[in-house]
């Protein structure tokens, strides 16, 4: 090549590459999930213990259109985020259906207001838990915001 000319040259290489397909991994079986887009995010959930499902004679379903409580939703956020529950704790905040709230379920509650992830919903001026209340997508959102 002479002198202007534009051309460039190299050495030779050779590339190979290999494509291979893989499968994802579906760690937990689920009956009721198995054609479901979400399947594979459910089986990773049940998987770190975080949400699981409900045996049925040594099978595990999901039941993806069961609509969500606000007391599961935030077990489960304890759960994702790691927050240890402590049984005896001791607060002086209530919330107004204090008494509707179960004894067990107590410490997820309180434990979730005291961090900050949940803020209770203000009817008539006071706040309540309405752990028994489906929750909705506004309302998983603003606790999954808290939570960040």
């Amino acid at each position: 090549m002479g002198e202007g000319d534009d051309a460039v040259s190299s050495n030779v290489a050779t590339v190979t590459i290999t494509i291979q397909e893989t499968e994802d991994i579906i760690p937990f079986y689920y009956v009721d999930m198995q054609s479901s887009w979400a399947n594979y995010s459910a089986s990773h959930l049940a998987d770190m213990g975080i949400m699981v499902g409900e045996n049925y004679n040594g099978e595990y379903f999901f039941k993806p259109n069961t609509l969500v409580k606000r007391s599961d939703f935030v077990i489960a956020m304890l759960s994702v985020l790691n927050i240890s529950v402590d049984d005896s704790l001791q607060t002086t905040f209530k919330f107004a259906d204090d008494s509707d709230i179960a004894d067990w379920l107590k410490p997820y509650a309180y434990t979730a207001y005291e961090e900050g992830i949940i803020k209770g919903s203000l009817e008539n001026g006071k706040l309540y838990f309405n752990g028994d209340k489906n929750i909705t997508r506004a309302e998983a959102a603003t606790i999954i915001n808290n939570s960040i």
